[in-house]
């Protein structure tokens, strides 16, 4: 829910031409997860990476510039949604990192698991919070999924949209457990910061 929230904000901030496509955009370099073969280097392919955040950074605004004229609300998702990871690694997933390791009982204990608890919680929250989820679905329940450069497939893209779709509905009542790590608050700051910077950069290339 975060890179479908930033999104929406970014779109009061800059005419999207095309929503069905933008929020398409947004789900796509998670379709690597219908791929097959190893999640974590088909991941990296997706979403453009860079050990470089600098270097990242500058990719993937050359991405966007590049389909300016093709497609060119999709591919602006696309990269929106690439943006919003690199922020998110700096301010939230790294310092979530060394605080985790200050915490740890053991040095067996997994971060990764300790961050996907408390993110599904979270995701779950953002959903029956936001207000405008409905509208959002709607456009993704009618844009066309069609492959993204040579970077995933149709096929991978419409799974990961359904997929998306029906996780939340599905989970819609679920009861939310307590927060280890995170909080709303701690999520939503970073939304209205990532929102306004990347709408910046956005402007600004």
């Amino acid at each position: 829910m975060v890179h479908l929230i930033a999104a929406h904000k970014i779109s009061e901030a800059i005419t999207i031409g095309y929503l069905p496509r933008f929020y398409l955009g947004i789900l796509a370099p998670d379709a690597y997860k219908s791929s097959g073969g190893d999640a974590f280097e088909n991941r990296k392919v997706t979403h453009l990476f860079e050990e470089d955040e600098s270097v990242w950074l500058d990719k993937t605004l050359r991405f966007i510039s590049e389909y300016k004229n093709d497609d060119k609300w999709f591919y602006a998702g696309y990269g929106i949604h690439i943006l919003t990871d690199i922020r998110w690694d700096k301010t939230i997933y790294k310092p979530f990192l060394e605080e985790y390791s200050r915490r740890a009982e053991t040095p067996a204990s997994d971060p990764r698991r300790a961050y996907i608890s408390d993110m599904t919680m979270i995701d779950l929250w953002l959903y029956r919070n936001f207000e405008y989820k409905n509208e959002i679905w709607a456009l993704l329940s009618e844009a066309k999924c069609t492959a993204a450069a040579d970077l995933i497939t149709a096929y991978e893209l419409e799974n990961e949209r359904d997929f998306t779709l029906a996780w939340y509905d599905e989970k819609a009542n679920q009861e939310i457990e307590d927060y280890k790590y995170f909080s709303p608050e701690m999520v939503n700051g970073f939304i209205m910061e990532a929102s306004e910077s990347i709408s910046r950069l956005i402007i600004q290339s």
